[in-house]
């Protein structure tokens, strides 16, 4: 009787359909991990710069604030004491996330607190899924972040 060495054919085209299929029903469900997980790193980027818009605001003795240019554009921006607008930091959002257009958050020079009578609300969306987060400033300036539609376990479901 002779050892046979190796595989057969009909051996490896198995193991290739079977890695086939695996892939087959793994590969949708990653995309819509990596969607999530761009959609909260740009979410929780933007909560860093309106924290830091707050404390500039402080630091300088100026009012900042952080504006949304376009669904995929946001600044960080001053009035210097010529009355000339200065740009402290320009986003732009990765491919496939919009943020609420033409919204506006201003600290205070003083306390960091916003300068607008009502809090102001950011949403961060993905145009591939139906998930959302917001980013709610309150009076204080303070930022909480939440979803909409509660999809997202990580975080509270918005009032």
């Amino acid at each position: 009787m002779r050892m046979q060495k190796g595989i057969t054919t009909l051996e490896l085209l198995v193991t290739v359909a079977v890695s086939v299929i695996t892939l087959g029903l793994a590969v949708p469900s990653f995309g819509g991990t990596l969607t999530r997980h761009r959609l909260e790193g740009a979410a929780n980027e933007l909560r860093t710069d309106l924290q830091w818009a707050r404390s500039e605001a402080v630091r300088r003795g100026l009012n900042v604030s952080l504006t949304t240019i376009t669904t995929t554009r946001y600044s960080v921006r001053f009035l210097d004491e010529s009355n000339t607008t200065q740009i402290l930091k320009d986003v732009t959002l990765p491919a496939g996330l919009n943020v609420t257009p033409s919204q506006k958050a201003t600290f205070n020079s003083v306390r960091g607190t916003l300068d607008e009578t009502v809090p102001a609300t950011f949403e961060v969306s993905s145009s591939n899924t139906a998930v959302q987060i917001n980013l709610v400033l309150n009076a204080m300036g303070r930022v909480q972040m939440c979803t909409p539609n509660g999809i997202l376990a990580a975080y509270k479901t918005c009032s």
